[in-house]
């Protein structure tokens, strides 16, 4: 059963950080966040992406959610750099009067124990704690390769069944076409043959280290199919976020959580 007043939200890396812009940390949209997360009467789990962080270096040293043999230089500049922005993230939520705690993304992923994770976030949670994670590098089998935040969302999804997902991006929601033009798609079916052919009409031969929009797209459907309702809303004007909450409309997209 879904957890009335638990609300995940993925803070998107082109919201945190100016993705263009190498290591740049989006101070000002980071701590509007935060302050519109700090008015909530609800609790909270966070995920964020990597951003101009984790991108660079991911794009630099040939990283990808494909293990690959990728340089220990390389591994350890990006796992370096996702450490800084998470606690650049981790400083804007506690100016913000949060109280956030890094969960290890190894630990989302390999915990040998999904009933020790599962009372690890209950209790973080109960003692209005906010666990936050993030896209990280993890060590495989022949290599190294990207955990995506957006698979992490997901992980936390299926453990605590929250009430709403949020993914918050630097568009106002999810585009029938690459173009970006017109309005948003105001909502989706999880297990819509629409949706069958978005994806495939949207999926590129450019994408970045974590599989872009497409990859995004997939993770949320699969956190639909729990039955949990996935907004896709603008991070730049997280006031949205409120007013989904509180059933009003907004310009954005909505995956509707499949009801069995």
């Amino acid at each position: 059963m879904a957890s009335q007043r638990l609300v995940l939200l993925k803070l998107g890396g082109s919201v945190v950080t100016f993705k263009n812009q190498p290591l740049r940390f989006n101070q000002t949209a980071t701590n509007r966040i935060g302050r519109v997360l700090a008015s909530l009467d609800y609790s909270l789990a966070l995920v964020h992406g990597g951003g101009s962080f984790g991108h660079y270096y991911a794009a630099k040293h040939e990283l990808s959610r494909i293990t690959s043999n990728a340089s220990r230089k390389g591994v350890a500049a990006a796992k370096a750099a996702m450490i800084e922005l998470h606690s650049k993230i981790l400083k804007s939520l506690q100016q913000a009067g949060l109280s956030p705690f890094t969960v290890s993304p190894v630990a989302l992923i390999e915990a040998s124990s999904r009933k020790w994770l599962k009372r690890h976030l209950a209790l973080l949670i109960k003692d209005r704690m906010i666990p936050v994670t993030y896209g990280d590098v993890l060590q495989d089998e022949g290599g190294y390769r990207i955990v995506s935040g957006d698979t992490l969302m997901f992980e936390i999804a299926q453990l605590l069944k929250p009430s709403t997902v949020f993914f918050a991006m630097d568009e106002d929601g999810i585009y029938p076409d690459k173009s970006l033009s017109g309005a948003p798609i105001v909502e989706l079916k999880a297990d819509s043959l629409v949706l069958d052919k978005l994806l495939a009409g949207l999926k590129s031969s450019v994408l970045d280290a974590t599989g872009g929009i497409v990859f995004k797209i997939q993770e949320a459907r699969r956190i639909a199919e729990l039955g949990i309702d996935v907004y896709f809303v603008n991070g730049f004007k997280p006031e949205r976020i409120v007013k989904a909450l509180k059933g009003g409309e907004i310009r954005g997209s909505l995956i509707k959580g499949v009801r069995r």
